[in-house]
């Protein structure tokens, strides 16, 4: 039975040996006072073992220890090559060591023990022993009688943690068929529809997905936009004591800005529809993206505070915090999804203070790309119209209407 199961590992080795792609050979001058001595880290293959200085030397070779050793030889060094596997066969390798199934060992930690039979252990291309990450994805099929057979996918992703000694990053990805927003009726909210990454550590911060432009403490040049682009920040020390921070952004906004004024009922706290900007019906407010006032003064969004809000159906409840009365002067600024015009926002800023005093320099762009609408493409010629209408809104029109010949297969009118 022993023959047997050593003719089979040997037969096993044997196959390995033929099967493996060899290395190139390998020359090198060893000594020959150490023994033994491993010759390489890697399988080193017995036949490939030559000496071209000197033809006649014995040596013995073990396959299981990867060694070689020279019984009788007079020489200090020898000249030896040789070719190798690529990969390690004669070092032991396992998931786990005996010394867990040692009930003798009773200083050891039980507990640890039986928890690593347990769990496997999970092998990664890439080791971030620093970066913690959880998530869940899912896989959704539906059908009925009056529809076809579709899958929905949902994945949710998030990672924080270190990149290196300088850099850490945090992220949050992902990715739904169906978007959804989360309700108004708290201060702090979290946006399940929000993706972005970020690196930063103490000086620096670089974002990249869904940001927010939001203005400094100085009273001029106010602005809160939810952004999807890229934003980076720097603090730094000047000359003369001086404590400096400069930012850029570039991007693309989510929606568009409107302020409006909501007719108030006595005592009626809600809700209140809020329309947009052109008296639209029915507009989708951005999470986080209002601020509500009442005779001038801004409300705190929450159940237990002054207000509620359902950004989907764009209503305003208050609550019973709030005196409502017919003269009461509501009004409401926020972001809304708007289709129409892809629009471009750039934004710099530049803060720097000591001692004595600070200053600043603030920019801020945003505009519509009035010639690259979404919902429809214009022709040459529409363009020329709407170009040689200026602020006449009567001359911007045109015909759509077309001909079209006769079809005895379409019903026509």
């Amino acid at each position: 039975m022993v023959g047997l199961k050593a003719r089979l590992r040997y037969s096993f080795i044997l196959l390995l040996l033929f099967g493996a792609q060899l290395r190139a050979q390998d020359c090198k001058w060893i000594p020959t006072d150490v023994n033994p001595q491993t010759l390489d880290s890697l399988t080193v293959i017995p036949s490939t073992i030559t000496f071209p200085n000197n033809k006649e030397v014995l040596f013995d070779f073990d396959l299981k220890t990867n060694s070689i050793q020279f019984p009788n030889i007079t020489l200090d060094s020898i000249y030896i090559c040789y070719r190798t596997l690529p990969f390690d066969l004669h070092t032991p390798k396992a998931n786990r060591t005996l010394a867990i199934y040692d009930s003798t060992a009773l200083f050891k930690d039980a507990l640890q023990y039986q928890e690593s039979l347990v769990i496997p252990k999970r092998e990664e291309v890439f080791k971030t022993s620093n970066i913690a990450r959880t998530g869940s994805i899912s896989r959704r099929v539906s059908f009925g009688n009056r529809q076809d057979v579709f899958v929905n996918s949902t994945l949710n992703f998030q990672m924080e943690g270190q990149l290196s000694d300088d850099v850490n990053i945090r992220a949050v990805i992902t990715d739904q068929n169906v978007p959804f927003q989360p309700e108004g009726n708290t201060q702090q909210l979290q946006d399940f529809d929000n993706v972005f990454i970020e690196l930063y550590n103490e000086n620096w911060s670089l974002k990249a997905g869904d940001v927010v432009l939001k203005h400094t403490e100085s009273n001029f040049l106010r602005y809160y936009k939810n952004v999807q682009g890229g934003q980076f920040k720097t603090k730094y020390k000047m000359s003369n004591g001086f404590q400096a921070e400069t930012s850029a952004a570039g991007s693309v906004a989510r929606g568009r800005f409107a302020s409006v004024a909501v007719d108030p009922l006595e005592g009626v706290q809600g809700p209140y529809r809020v329309r947009g900007p052109s008296n639209e019906r029915f507009v989708i407010i951005l999470a986080g993206s209002e601020k509500v006032f009442i005779d001038g003064k801004q409300l705190t969004r929450g159940y237990d505070q002054d207000y509620v809000i359902d950004y989907n159906l764009a209503e305003i409840t208050f609550t019973n915090r709030v005196v409502i009365t017919q003269f009461t002067r509501i009004r409401a600024d926020y972001e809304f999804v708007d289709q129409n015009y892809s629009r471009f926002i750039f934004q710099a800023a530049h803060q720097q203070s000591n001692e004595m005093f600070s200053f600043g320099l603030h920019y801020y762009s945003e505009k519509d790309n009035k010639a690259r609408p979404l919902a429809f493409d214009l022709s040459q010629e529409e363009k020329r119209i709407l170009a040689n209408a200026g602020d006449d809104l009567s001359n911007a029109f045109t015909s759509r209407v077309d001909s079209v010949a006769f079809n005895a297969d379409k019903v026509l009118y």
